[in-house]
């Protein structure tokens, strides 16, 4: 739960009678969405809900048509706006929040994905780049690039929570390297029914042996290891997995 207390303001007669507006989600994780819950007098309540539709939130979002369903990340900077400042919003429950984010999740079961779930989709994840967004150029501005760039940094948040699992480098590589080449090898079977072939570069060969696919999965290990949450370093690891991994030579084997 996360509950923020406001205060009337204080132009407002409502200020002598010390009456209270509290603002709350029904929430576990700071990703996680909900309806706005708002309770006190009706007309503050109201005071409160127009203020928060000039507020923004995650990313700069504009609150003004999401007050029905937002979530914890939203509320934070909405609180810190200048059209809430008139009502001094104290954080009163809900801090661990802010900071818990939320497992990759399995909407099937409704429960957070396993590990082994993380395994298979990180694993397809990147035999499926292989074929496609890691072999022609790469350019964050456009569209392609835009929509591989928001692939990535989910993957960076799945990595969070399936790594700390993998004891060690090679244990990592080696869990992923079987959905990796079965995923690679479907989907260079599905490129082959195309009358028109995918102008690329070949990163590795249509059917990869085990250890060809684990030295590939070394690759994205050694990369996502080293690799913070961050903008510009994210932006720098696309052009490094390309590098290195042209740079195994596996179709000139």
């Amino acid at each position: 739960m996360l509950r923020y207390r406001l205060k009337a303001p204080a132009t407002t007669h409502w200020a002598r009678a010390n009456k209270d507006v509290f603002v709350s989600l029904d929430v576990a994780y700071r990703e996680a969405h909900a309806p706005l819950v708002i309770d006190g007098p009706r007309i503050l309540v109201e005071m409160v809900r127009e203020a928060l539709a000039e507020a923004h939130g995650f990313r700069g979002r504009s609150l003004s048509e999401s007050l029905h369903f937002v979530m914890p990340l939203d509320l934070e900077p909405a609180m810190k706006h200048w059209s809430m400042q008139p009502f001094e919003p104290e954080l009163v429950e809900g801090a661990d929040v802010l900071e818990r984010r939320r497992p990759p999740w399995d909407d099937l079961h409704g429960a957070p994905m396993t590990t082994d779930q993380l395994t298979e989709a990180l694993g397809a994840t990147f035999g499926d780049w292989l074929v496609y967004n890691l072999t022609r150029p790469f350019d964050v501005r456009s569209y392609d690039g835009e929509h591989f760039f928001a692939q990535v940094e989910s993957v960076v948040f799945m990595w969070t929570f399936w790594r700390p699992h993998q004891a060690t480098p090679e244990q990592a590589a080696a869990a992923l390297a079987v959905p990796l080449a079965a995923e690679h090898a479907a989907q260079e079977a599905r490129l082959a029914t195309f009358s028109e072939p995918l102008v690329r570069e070949l990163l590795a060969p249509t059917s990869m042996t085990f250890a060809q696919a684990t030295d590939v999965a070394r690759v994205f290990v050694r990369g996502f290891d080293a690799t913070p949450d961050e903008y510009e370093r994210l932006l720098e690891l696309v052009p490094h997995l390309q590098r290195e991994l042209a740079a195994l030579g596996l179709t000139a084997r």
